[in-house]
């Protein structure tokens, strides 16, 4: 029976659930070790007491023994020693020797005490003979030796416990003594006969040193079990991850072998297609589309094949990647992506254009990356293969957003179907197919084509004369070229009215200056200060009607007027723009055609103003998104007054967009700067490195221009450069290879970290991260504006220095 997925997640648990079991088991095990050693411990503590007690009343039983069998002791008698007042009944208590010494008997209880009193001074164990009936006083027994005392009556052998005295631990213990027949010398009087318990010795030894011992010991296990318990958990640790080593070397072989029965019947599913009578490159494509995405784990992606004449690359199925839930690509509603002067295009186009695989696990910072549109869904992950039969590409599999990151054995395995996909294309492709999909697709994106030819007209008006504030409109115009016909997004983020108008102001500020007009403008108090619209796209029609308005005035000048207008929506704010000016006016029969593709006034090869006759359409388009309407009233030789209007959205945040500095404030940085800097510029062409090199050369720059990436690195070698300015797109080497050329040390080591700027056309978004990915600083776009230029060149010095 095969293993299953199941299977293998049950053998996981089972074996992660093993080792639990026998690390709990471990943990408990030496938590009882802990518990039982310290029980130990304490034992070992009691029974050493006990040891150092019955050491201390056998010294003093030894030495009893010894007195009792000699009947005493003879001692001079001294202060210390004097004669025992309580065997004043012994006829022979003290004696005279021949010599005249005065000696005093010492019975075996007087002799004890002394050696007890000095024993203590010297190791500190205290030793005290008592009874419940002393003949000295001084012995009489404490209440706990009493009580000691009282249970040897009941014939008890040995009483002890450990206390604490002062914080001290001390062991008390306590023995009875037994009358003998050498003790009645001094207690026959008493009553006493042989064999009664006459009295008991005690000793208290203190534990101090015992306890020292022992807290060591309970330290050694206290941290040995815990090094124990830890080596005990590797070795579980040690002995699961082999199990587990083992069993994902089975479930690795299980899985190569599933994948490999999966791989092959893809294989085999899409060999069936090309026998089958009926079928045709979209059933091929359809069929190695679904395998592709199997194969690889993808949720998106697309099959295409490349039209033999145009070399257009023609999507026959794929994901629409505008959004999950739209309608995917079919073989009736292909898309067609052409090949440009440069190749193809973007991410899809690196694998067609370097005829090579390739996978990436962040597109954003591929090199061959440009961007995606705004209603393009995220990607986070891409691979393509081109379909190659001989030395010709016949397609292409391209996929996309895998659930986990792609490998060289994935990218191994869809090319093995891209492979047999190329068998296919070249046994089933007719020119006649590929011409009626083409058409089909052309006649899908004629929208498009219309759009992109008004886009021209806006890339070229206001690069002409305004080319300061327009780059980043021309960049967002630019990257709205993959947008599909009526498809253009109207942003909402906070703007300002005030800005807007003084933009227009210093964008037409050279013509101003130059023709002596006047632009004016009024802004009605009651309009809200806190707006959310689209700044771009106003900036956009104001430009295209200031500009008209101006082209046809000779005297006198422009003005703007905003005002609200009511409206029922309490969250929206209606504004009216009126654009008034004094030129020449339009005839009344003209304004019916004057929002129309390619109209204008004057007629002929003849005609006193360019222009292709767009403006006002794109005007009236972007109105017309913004929730607006636009009229216009004029008066031959009096002028034109346009009205529009737009909703904006009313913020209800206190995030507010201040007013930009007005026209003619504008101050160049201190050119000192460049002063004896050298710069390298690599530029093809000619107009663009003369205009550039001699603004540098005039503020102190030394400027060496080169035509492509090649020069750059062959100058670089030859000659020592402060700073690079680096051009994109050049013949034989481009800028970014340069770059990456530079930043790999081709042109020396000394050059490897050489700041280079890029002064580029290419203004798409996701451009700036291509170049700064490659290893440039800084980025600049043309038309190159002097005073942005300058500051980076300043930046970077400085940040150098």
């Amino acid at each position: 029976m095969p293993i299953t997925k199941s299977i293998l997640r049950s053998w996981r648990k089972s074996i992660w659930n093993q080792a639990l079991v026998l690390i709990v088991f471990w943990t408990f095990a030496n938590l009882i070790f802990g518990l039982m050693g310290d029980v130990l411990l304490k034992e070992t503590t009691t029974n050493l007491a006990f040891v150092k007690g019955r050491e201390a009343f056998n010294k003093d039983q030894t030495f009893r023994l010894w007195a009792t069998i000699h009947g005493g002791i003879y001692v001079p008698a001294t202060k210390e020693t004097p004669p025992n007042p309580y065997l004043s009944h012994l006829p022979e208590r003290d004696i005279s020797t021949q010599s005249g010494k005065y000696l005093t008997l010492m019975n075996p209880a007087y002799m004890i005490r002394q050696l007890n009193e000095h024993y203590s001074q010297l190791f500190g164990i205290v030793g005290h003979i008592t009874s419940l009936n002393p003949l000295r006083p001084g012995n009489k027994a404490d209440p706990w030796e009493q009580h000691a005392l009282f249970e040897f009556e009941k014939w008890k052998n040995e009483i002890g416990e450990i206390i604490k005295e002062n914080g001290t631990s001390y062991l008390r213990l306590m023995k009875p003594m037994l009358t003998e027949e050498g003790c009645l010398k001094c207690h026959a009087h008493q009553g006493y006969k042989i064999g009664d318990i006459r009295e008991g010795v005690s000793v208290k030894v203190p534990l101090t040193n015992i306890l020292i011992f022992t807290a060591s010991q309970r330290m050694m296990i206290y941290t040995g079990i815990p090094a124990i318990w830890a080596l005990g958990v590797d070795f579980l640790a040690l002995g699961g991850r082999s199990l587990r080593r083992s069993q994902k070397a089975r479930e690795q072989a299980q899985k190569e072998t599933v994948h490999e029965s999966i791989l092959n019947d893809a294989k085999a599913q899409i060999v069936r297609v090309f026998f089958q009578d009926s079928a045709n490159i979209n059933d091929i494509a359809q069929k190695v589309y679904h395998k592709s995405l199997i194969i690889s784990n993808s949720s998106k992606g697309y099959v295409s094949s490349i039209d033999p004449t145009s070399q257009a690359n023609i999507i026959h199925t794929g994901s629409n990647m505008a959004d999950d839930v739209a309608a995917p690509i079919s073989p009736d509603t292909p898309i067609i992506l052409s090949k440009e002067p440069n190749g193809y295009e973007g991410l899809w186009g690196h694998s067609l254009n370097t005829r090579k695989a390739f996978y990436t696990n962040s597109p954003k910072t591929h090199p061959a990356a440009t961007g995606l549109p705004d209603e393009h869904l995220p990607l986070y992950n891409f691979m393509s293969i081109p379909v190659i039969y001989g030395d010709k590409i016949f397609g292409q599999i391209s996929l996309a957003n895998a659930d986990q990151e792609y490998t060289d054995e994935i990218l191994k395995d869809v090319q093995s179907l891209a492979d047999i996909f190329a068998i296919g294309l070249h046994r089933h492709i007719l020119p006649k197919k590929l011409l009626s999909a083409k058409n089909e697709a052309e006649a899908a994106n004629k929208a498009k084509s219309e759009f992109l030819a008004n886009m021209s007209h806006e890339v070229r008006t206001p690069l002409n004369g305004i080319p300061q504030r327009l780059s980043h409109l021309l960049s967002d115009i630019l990257d709205l070229s993959r947008v599909e016909a009526g498809k253009m997004l109207i942003r909402n983020s906070p703007i300002n009215l005030e800005n807007i108008l003084n933009n227009i102001k210093e964008l037409f500020y050279p013509t101003l200056k130059q023709s002596g007009l006047t632009i004016r403008h009024s802004i009605s108090s009651s309009l809200p200060h806190q707006l959310l619209g689209d700044e771009t796209r106003i900036l956009q029609v104001l430009v295209n009607l200031v500009g008209n308005a101006l082209k046809f005035t000779k005297s006198g000048g422009v003005s703007i007027t905003l005002s609200p207008l009511t409206t029922t929506d309490p969250d929206k704010c209606k504004i009216l723009f009126i654009i008034a000016d004094t030129g020449v006016g339009i005839p009344d029969d003209k304004l019916s055609t004057l929002f129309q593709p390619f109209s204008q006034v004057s007629k002929g090869y003849r005609r006193d103003h360019q222009g292709a006759g767009l403006g006002l359409v794109i005007t009236k388009r972007l109105v017309t998104l913004m929730g607006g309407n636009i009229a216009v009233e004029s008066v031959v030789g009096k002028g034109t007054t346009i009205y529009f209007t737009c909703f904006l959205d009313i913020s209800k945040t206190d995030e507010t967009v201040h007013p930009l500095k007005q026209p003619g404030s504008v101050v160049i940085q201190d050119a000192q700067t460049l002063k004896d800097l050298r710069i390298l510029m690599a530029e093809d062409e000619h107009i663009n490195s003369l205009a550039a090199s001699r603004l540098l050369a005039k503020n102190g720059a030394d400027v060496v221009v080169v035509e492509n990436g090649n020069e750059a690195l062959k100058a670089l070698r030859q000659s020592s450069f402060d700073l690079v300015l680096m051009d994109i797109q050049m013949p034989i080497m481009d800028g970014v290879e340069a770059t990456k050329a530079i930043r790999k040390g081709r042109a020396g080591n000394t050059n490897r970290a050489i700041p280079i700027i890029a002064l580029t056309a290419y203004a798409m978004t996701g451009d700036v991260d291509t170049f700064l990915a490659a290893g440039m600083n800084a980025y600049q776009a043309k038309p190159v504006n002097i005073e942005t230029l300058y500051k980076a060149i300043t930046d970077i010095v400085q940040a150098t220095n």
